[in-house]
């Protein structure tokens, strides 16, 4: 009984591995349709996990450990939603983001090429050859990377998210 639990675990986690396709490789696989990478250049392993904004569920499949100077890149297929990553670092409390890579909510081909470290959560604007080629140093395309604006601290997101409600609310109200 015991050997049929573990391998039904073994399978439903082979089917999650494979349903979110992560790399952690220093290069970037060739012809792969990465838009989604973390640099960490923290002198700690992080933890990270990312979900879209009011969905359950990880887009790594689950939190995923990233070694100091370690990458972590995959492929989203939908990124006109915010994107809510949480970093955590040992004897640090988390540190949790927004990402609004598409704030008219268009559809969108925007990067999400970041780098964390002592200054939080940013884009990648520099790599080989410092950026003068226009590849992060992974060799991904920077050309249509996400811009800093459009990187929110959670705590400033969600007031942001409640400020625009209430004025919503407000105007519907003046207009009845």
């Amino acid at each position: 009984m015991k050997q049929k639990i573990t391998i039904c675990l073994l399978a439903i986690l082979t089917t999650c591995a494979i349903d979110a396709i992560v790399e952690m490789t220093d290069k970037a696989t060739k012809d792969a349709q990465w838009n989604f990478e973390i640099y960490n250049k923290s002198p700690d392993a992080i933890t990270v996990s990312a979900n879209f904004d009011g969905r359950i569920g990880q887009i790594f499949g689950m939190p995923m450990r990233v070694e100091s100077w370690g990458k972590i890149r995959t492929q989203l297929t939908n990124i006109v939603m915010p994107l809510r990553v949480s970093i955590t670092r040992p004897g640090i409390p988390t540190q949790s983001f927004y990402l609004v890579p598409c704030p008219q909510r268009d559809d969108c081909n925007k990067t999400m090429f970041l780098i964390f470290d002592q200054n939080g959560l940013r884009p990648q604007v520099s790599g080989l050859f410092r950026g003068s080629l226009g590849l992060t140093n992974s060799g991904l395309s920077l050309e249509n990377n996400i811009e800093e604006k459009y990187i929110f601290d959670e705590e400033k997101y969600l007031l942001e998210q409640e400020v625009k409600s209430l004025q919503f609310k407000e105007k519907n109200i003046l207009n009845f």
